[in-house]
């Protein structure tokens, strides 16, 4: 279905410049300007695009976000071909593709550049091509699906629990369970761990710092209400319609322990199995999931009327998914003005979006401080959202101790006072001469509202004193 997946694209790139930047992407076009094998935080993959998109177009979100529409077009289609290699027809493939282009999980993370993003694409992709080995019998498919997994893992770790479930998947199904023992899937192996190694050796030279944000993930999103939130949002992700073909398509490949679904089927269950034990996030599971929906869509026979003599009733399905997109559209995409978005209950159903409007004033308030300073200031940030968007919107850097942000510190030695960003009143124990300047309001109730401005004399002691207790992980 070419034509869904173009559209989709389209729309993508004609909405990209509205409202602004997310801070995670004000962050990695700074943290690519900082090449490294790894950060704390995450893999260099995504950092090293943002940097690359920035200097192309400075100050663009369109070029910036250019890959993310290519990616979900890719998604969008690849959607359709893994419908029609479990025996979807025609109505069936394109019901797969819309059910993808109007969940809202996808539509999230495809109008941002995100580690995300790519992780979707990754996991979809992989699954086809281990679908195209399994359906095809050439097992060469699963070389490419390694190369695809290792260059995943250079964006983010969670392809590795993919792998995990398609292994087990593999394990527990009789018709394909002699894959196990192919040199090919060993050779992917083999591949992806190579192109992985950089990352792992850069964590664990640096004391698995990933593993301390996983820490908090867990300490944010676990226990039982993150259980029963990640559960929940399963049915939500590619909207009604897409839930209940995901659904399908599980029951479909749990039933049938010898069809191709089987494998993509218990890979789901594990990773989702993975994700309640650990506390990950919601979406994790996304690209498991359209492949799921895909499934369903290959064996959905709504009991709902033909439209029409000689449709088939998949025709149903297809613009009730459309209609039904139509809903949660303005919490996924900026279809609406800023401040009427930010008045509804979908600004609470994704704070992403509502965390890319006002950065403008934001930076504005904060030149009106650092301006009346002296020369030699610095800008010091407790999150690397308000760092990154000075350096966006003003061209001159700032400091901090989150995440990537504390190894590009201390300042000089030399610098003169501080302009201190952030919602804790400054340590007196760190900062000298300290008085409150301004109360930042970005115009929405986003998590820069009410965040302060402080002017410090600088350091007690020095900055080499002071810097270690800068230093913190956070997602």
């Amino acid at each position: 279905m070419p034509w869904v997946a173009t559209a989709t694209g389209v729309v993508l790139l004609i909405l990209a410049p509205r409202y602004g930047p997310h801070r995670d992407e004000l962050y990695f076009v700074v943290a690519g300007h900082h090449p490294q094998r790894g950060y704390p935080d995450q893999p260099p993959l995504t950092p090293l695009l943002a940097a690359f998109l920035h200097d192309m177009a400075p100050g663009s979100l369109v070029a910036l976000r250019s890959v993310s529409a290519l990616l979900v077009v890719l998604v969008v289609w690849l959607a359709a071909d893994l419908a029609r290699a479990f025996g979807a027809s025609r109505h069936g493939q394109l019901l797969s593709a819309v059910v993808v282009v109007v969940g809202p999980g996808v539509l999230s993370v495809g109008h941002l550049l995100s580690t995300s993003t790519l992780d979707l694409a990754v996991w979809v992709g992989v699954t086809r091509l281990a679908v195209a080995a399994l359906g095809s019998g050439d097992r060469r498919w699963w070389l490419a699906a390694g190369l695809l997994l290792g260059v995943g893992l250079e964006n983010k770790t969670l392809p590795a629990f993919l792998a995990l479930g398609l292994v087990v998947g593999l394990a527990g199904s009789p018709r394909f369970r002699g894959h196990l023992a192919s040199p090919w899937l060993w050779a992917a192996a083999l591949v992806a761990v190579a192109l992985w190694a950089p990352n792992l050796h850069w964590q664990a030279t640096h004391g698995w710092p990933q593993l301390e944000l996983g820490a908090d993930i867990r300490a944010e999103d676990g226990g039982l209400l993150g259980a029963v939130t990640l559960a929940g949002f399963q049915l939500l992700l590619l909207g009604p319609i897409g839930g209940y073909l995901a659904v399908r398509g599980l029951g479909v490949g749990l039933r049938n322990r010898t069809g191709l679904v089987a494998p993509v089927a218990t890979a789901y269950v594990v990773v989702l199995a993975v994700l309640l034990a650990t506390g990950g996030k919601h979406y994790y599971t996304l690209g498991l999931l359209v492949a799921l929906a895909a499934a369903g869509a290959a064996r959905s026979s709504p009991a709902l009327p033909a439209p029409a003599p000689g449709r088939p009733r998949s025709s149903w399905f297809v613009w009730i998914a459309a209609i039904a997109g139509l809903v949660p559209l303005p919490s996924a995409l900026p279809v609406l003005p800023a401040p009427v978005y930010a008045a509804t209950p979908w600004a609470a159903i994704n704070d992403d979006q509502l965390n890319t409007i006002g950065w403008p004033t934001v930076v504005a308030q904060v030149r009106d401080v650092v301006d009346q300073q002296p020369a030699g200031v610095v800008v010091l940030s407790q999150n690397y959202g308000e760092a990154g968007a000075w350096s966006w919107f003003t061209g001159r850097p700032a400091w901090s101790g989150h995440n990537g942000y504390a190894d590009w510190g201390p300042p000089p030695e030399s610098s003169g006072p501080v302009v201190l960003l952030g919602d804790r009143e400054p340590d007196p124990d760190l900062w000298d001469g300290c008085r409150l300047a301004a109360t930042l309001d970005p115009g929405v109730d986003n998590e820069e509202f009410g965040a302060r401005v402080w002017v410090c004399a600088g350091p007690v002691g020095s900055w080499s004193r002071v810097w270690p207790r800068q230093r913190h992980l956070s997602a």
